[in-house]
């Protein structure tokens, strides 16, 4: 079973580093264990309604994944739709992997829109342990108009076999308090790390590392999805994720929403 689990590993890794989505950036199902090269260009849409006189919102992007034994470079450039504005951002993720099973992740991005934050920055420490264990520390950083959102954050995993389980907190320490926010999820692998499907809990009034503007002061929120992945032939890789979302923006508004997102990734 422990070879099993490495293996799947390794795979996962790759998996996630061919098609990430924007959620999930930052949050791979494995270790880093992946010696081939290659290349992938991949594009995401996502569409969410809401359930107020919110006018829904569209998020679209497209990726170029550079990956080398060692690690991978990976360019983005997100458009999104919200609050009747539309805005770009340019980010940059960057993976860097050692041995011992330790690798490490770092993100930057930057954005003229308000839609965006105006400046965004991560890094994070990633160990696999004995046992088909894994971990992390972690921190982002997010500018909006200048005012600094930082969040601490880790991840601990586990496989179970062909399954696998973590939980990813984020904190934030603000002038009235201490805001907290945990996220859950599990995915149960098929014949290979390219095939899995899986769900995801939410839950908390501190901001996740993907917050809207209007939500960096939220007093809670409640977010569930189901999400999978699969491949066409050799070079094709798919990924889709249906998630509800309620945030208590304040004491007097809450705001619900379906979210709908799809990216597939050609790799050579």
């Amino acid at each position: 079973m422990r070879r099993a689990a490495a293996g799947l590993m390794a795979g996962a890794c790759a998996a996630f580093l061919a098609a990430a989505p924007a959620a999930a950036q930052g949050d791979p199902a494995a270790a880093p264990r992946d010696t081939s090269r290659w290349t992938g260009v991949g594009a995401l849409a996502s569409y969410t309604s809401f359930s107020d006189d919110t006018k829904d919102w569209q998020l679209y992007a497209v990726t170029l994944t550079h990956h080398q034994p060692r690690g991978s470079l990976i360019g983005r450039v997100n458009m999104a739709s919200r609050f009747g504005t539309t805005g770009v951002q340019v980010e940059g993720d960057a993976w860097r992997m050692f041995d011992h099973g330790r690798y490490m992740y770092l993100n930057a991005g930057y954005s003229g829109s308000s839609v965006f934050p105006t400046q965004r920055a991560g890094v994070e420490f990633y160990q696999n342990f004995p046992g088909a264990w894994e971990g992390s520390l972690g921190a982002r950083g997010l500018w909006f108009d200048g005012t600094p959102v930082t969040l601490l954050t880790g991840t601990i995993g586990k496989y179970f076999g062909n399954a696998w389980a973590s939980a990813r907190p984020f904190v934030r320490f603000k002038d009235s308090g201490v805001a907290t926010s945990l996220t859950l999820i599990s995915r149960q692998y098929g014949a290979d790390a390219n095939h899995y499907i899986g769900g995801r809990v939410t839950m908390g009034s501190s901001p996740t590392d993907r917050i809207t503007p209007d939500a960096i002061g939220r007093t809670n929120s409640l977010s569930l999805g189901v999400q999978g992945a699969l491949t066409s032939g050799r070079s094709l890789f798919a990924t889709w994720d249906i998630g509800y979302d309620a945030e208590e923006l304040s004491a007097a508004r809450t705001r619900r929403g379906w979210t709908l997102t799809v990216e597939l990734t050609h790799r050579k």
